[in-house]
C-alpha cells in the first residue's frame, strides 16, 4: 500500500512539475513576442498615450519706433508739443466732465500703437434733435454761422461748418435719435470767445448748466449749455 502511494505522489509531483515549466514557457514567450514581434505597435501607443508637456509662449507685440514729437489736441486744438521723454510722457494729466475735474495718470504712450497711427479718434458727430428747423436756428445763432440742411435717406440733418480735413458733424432728426441731457456731450468751437458765446446762446434761449471754467495748462476754456432741445452742450474756446 505504502510503495502505491508512493507512486501516485510521485505522478502529482511530476504532473506540477510540467504543469510549472509550462506556465513559465508561456510567459516566456509572451515577453519574447511582445519585445520582438510587436515591438513597434506598443511603441507607437505608449507615445500617444504618453503625456507631453508643450510650453505656451506669451503673445509677443510689435515693437514702435520712439515718437521724436506728440502733438495733444482738446478738443480739436492743438495745445502743446512734447518731447519723446519717457518723464514727459509719463506726467500727470487731467480730464474734465460736467461733475468737475478728475487727475488720472496717462500710460506710458509708446505702448499704445493706436495713439502713434491715428490722427484723430472722433471723426463725426451727430446732435439729436426733433424739430430740426427750430434747433437750426438756436444753432446758427449760437455759432453766429449758417448750418447746411440736408437728407439722409429717411433722416433730415443740418450740417455745421468745418474745414475739409477737420471734424465735423451734424444735427440729426429721424427714428432712433432722441435729444437727452445725459450722456455724450459734444464741444463745439465758441468764437470769437466763450463770453461772446454764452451770451449768444442765452439769448437764443438756452441755460447755462456749467459757466465759464478753466482747463489746466493753458488749455483754453469751456463751458456747457442746454440747447433748444435738452441737450447738454459744451462749448470751447482759448479764451
Amino acid at each position: 500500500m505504502f510503495g502505491r502511494d508512493e507512486k501516485v505522489s510521485a505522478i502529482r509531483l511530476t504532473a506540477a512539475q510540467y504543469i510549472i515549466l509550462n506556465v513559465f514557457l508561456m510567459l516566456a514567450y509572451g515577453l519574447w513576442r511582445l519585445q520582438m514581434m510587436q515591438s513597434d505597435y506598443y511603441s507607437l501607443a505608449a507615445e500617444k498615450n504618453r503625456i507631453r508637456n508643450v510650453p505656451i509662449l506669451a503673445p509677443r507685440g510689435s515693437a514702435l519706433p520712439r515718437p521724436r514729437a506728440r502733438r495733444r489736441r482738446v478738443l480739436g486744438q492743438p495745445i502743446s508739443e512734447l518731447s519723446g521723454s519717457n518723464a514727459a510722457a509719463q506726467a500727470a494729466d487731467t480730464t474734465l466732465s460736467a461733475a468737475g475735474l478728475h487727475p488720472f495718470r496717462r500710460a506710458n504712450p509708446a505702448l499704445n500703437s493706436k495713439e502713434t497711427e491715428m490722427k484723430n479718434a472722433v471723426v463725426w458727430s451727430e446732435i439729436a434733435v426733433s424739430d430740426l428747423r427750430r434747433a437750426t436756428a438756436f444753432y446758427e445763432k449760437l455759432l453766429d454761422g449758417k448750418l447746411k440742411a440736408e437728407t439722409f435717406g429717411p433722416y433730415e440733418i443740418a450740417l455745421f461748418p468745418h474745414a475739409a480735413d477737420g471734424i465735423g458733424g451734424c444735427l440729426m432728426k429721424g427714428e432712433g435719435y432722441e435729444p437727452s441731457g445725459k450722456g455724450t456731450v459734444t464741444y463745439l468751437t465758441a468764437e470769437p470767445g466763450i463770453d461772446a458765446a454764452l451770451k449768444r446762446a442765452t439769448a437764443a434761449g438756452a441755460k447755462v448748466l456749467m459757466p465759464k471754467m478753466a482747463l489746466p495748462g493753458n488749455q483754453g476754456y469751456i463751458a456747457h449749455v442746454s440747447d433748444c432741445e435738452g441737450n447738454r452742450i459744451g462749448l470751447h474756446a482759448m479764451s
